[in-house]
């Protein structure tokens, strides 16, 4: 399923994002896309550090 989810704080929506796991993925907009993938990289410990 595809769609647009409209919200006003990236943090929360984030949340859901990361609650769907490989079954999600942020399209757009590039800013948040690059957020959760950090993210999910941060939360697998490669985050390159």
């Amino acid at each position: 399923m595809r769609g647009e989810v409209p919200y006003h704080d990236p943090r929360e929506l984030i949340g859901d994002v990361l609650r769907f796991g490989k079954d999600c993925e942020v399209i757009a907009p590039a800013e948040l896309r690059e957020t959760v993938a950090a993210e999910v990289k941060a939360m697998a410990g490669v985050d390159g550090k």
